[in-house]
């Protein structure tokens, strides 16, 4: 038998299948434009619709797992109308002619890199928020949607890290437990998992491997363990 370790953050002993989850991931390329008022008009448009989509979630949230939780949303909002990383972002577009995509890119990223850098772990476990922000920006400029995860059957469900969003909108009744390689104590997902009382695990790193998909396992979200 196969002993997996990381940090045991939501209680509970489960059994069941893995399941990894397999995001649509964006592949950012850089390209030069001939025209930034267009690149900031098509950013414009991205994040009010994010706006719209951070307010549905926060409804949903308010109903799901309570106005505490909830309020992540509206950190999200924040985060999306922060005028230093519009600013940012509009200003990388202008000065080196480049598309949206990769202008929002590279600043959630060097973000992202100074929160990861701070000493006070609550600020680290932003950057989750920060990526997850980004992403629908992203996902936006691209034309494109989040994954749904809709598995047969009840499983564990494992990915490096769950934004947020993402751990908000699985489907309670299809989830038996969490296992990441990567996540904070702190982070919002963490929080979200204890509230929906699921059982998580985070923190295994290199020992959640893709050739575990389907395998049966144990997890305790107490000692941290998948067997």
């Amino acid at each position: 038998m196969i002993t997996v370790t990381g940090k045991g953050v939501s209680g509970g002993v489960v059994i069941g299948r893995i399941a990894f989850y397999r995001r649509n991931e964006i592949k950012v390329r850089k390209r030069k434009v001939g025209d930034s008022r267009e690149e900031i008009r098509r950013f414009l448009e991205a994040r009010k619709k994010a706006d719209l989509q951070l307010q549905r979630l926060y409804e949903k949230s308010l109903h799901d797992v309570g106005r505490e939780n909830a309020v992540i949303f509206e950190i999200h909002r924040m985060i999306l109308d922060d005028q230093e990383y519009g600013d940012a972002v509009i200003r990388m577009i202008q000065e080196e002619k480049v598309n949206a995509e990769y202008a929002v890119s590279r600043t959630a990223n060097r973000l992202a890199e100074l929160f990861a850098s701070m000493e006070d772990v609550y600020m680290q476990g932003r950057v989750a928020d920060i990526r997850d922000v980004s992403g629908r920006l992203l996902l936006n400029l691209s034309g494109g949607r989040r994954e749904e995860m809709t598995p047969e059957e009840p499983v564990i469900l494992a990915a490096d890290d769950l934004m947020p969003s993402e751990t908000v909108q699985l489907e309670r009744s299809q989830i038996l437990g969490l296992v990441t390689s990567q996540g904070a104590t702190t982070s919002h997902s963490v929080i979200l998992a204890k509230t929906m009382n699921i059982p998580a695990v985070i923190g295994v790193g290199e020992g959640l491997r893709l050739e575990y998909d389907g395998k049966m396992a144990i997890l305790d979200g107490k000692e941290g363990k998948l067997y």
